[in-house]
């Protein structure tokens, strides 16, 4: 086991730097945050999206194990039994602690999109996109990933702004013109805005020729007239 480390210094360097910068920088405890290690934007920007999505820390974390695993049974005439069982009910326990949060959380969301409805199949989301180039996101407080889902199938355009591998500046740019812009000329264009803050919501109220709909908690703006549909006809926020 010794020989083969040392033959493989360099991967087994690569492989422990990854495994702790995957780990994250920010060290929490439930939902509170203990301390942040600093480290350059620049190392940040580049491996956000693996630290966010847990791509890299997965893999080379599970190869880890498999090593350590690996020792213990190449040594296991040097070590009491009692010592190697110890280890792994440990290893055993991290891992159902760890992974217990995410089960949870994956059968909540497999048991509410069950029960949710579709949004394929909303006849007025589907008549919007019909008539609509670009999805544009304004003071927006929760996922709207089957939002974006559903635009791209309807060909549209989409800007984010904000993901887990950090601020899209050009996006953030174009959205905050766009915004800018019909906020000053009252005119939505080929534009479906998304939005679920009401004091946002309600600076749209007064514009010509747009309609409003909410669709699970999230609000709608587009082109009054879009796919036969204005203001009256659709569940408003008076």
């Amino acid at each position: 086991m010794i020989k083969t480390i040392r033959n493989h210094v360099p991967l087994v360097l690569i492989c422990i730097f990854l495994f702790l910068f995957a780990l994250s920088n920010v060290v929490t405890y439930n939902d509170k945050i203990i301390t942040t290690v600093p480290l350059p934007n620049g190392l940040l920007d580049l491996c956000g999206i693996f630290r966010a999505s847990s791509r890299m820390f997965y893999p080379v974390y599970y190869l880890i194990l498999i090593g350590g695993e690996y020792f213990l049974w190449t040594f296991k005439k040097h070590l009491a039994k009692t010592k190697i069982y110890g280890i792994l009910i440990l290893v055993v326990y991290v891992q159902l602690f760890d992974l217990k949060a995410c089960v949870y959380q994956k059968h909540a969301d497999m048991l509410e999109s069950t029960l949710s409805t579709n949004i394929f199949d909303d006849e007025i989301l589907q008549a919007a996109a019909d008539g609509s180039k670009v999805l544009l996101a304004d003071e927006m407080a929760v996922d709207i990933r089957r939002t974006v889902v559903w635009a791209l199938k309807n060909d549209m355009a989409c800007y984010p702004t904000v993901a887990n591998s950090g601020t899209y500046e050009k996006s953030a740019e174009f959205t905050s013109a766009n915004l800018a812009r019909i906020k000053s000329s009252g005119d939505i264009g080929d534009f479906v805005i998304v939005i679920t803050n009401l004091e946002i919501l309600e600076k749209y109220n007064s514009f010509p020729q747009i309609a409003f709909y909410q669709y699970d908690n999230i609000y709608y703006i587009f082109k009054s007239g879009t796919g036969g549909y204005d203001k009256k006809v659709l569940p408003i926020i008076e």
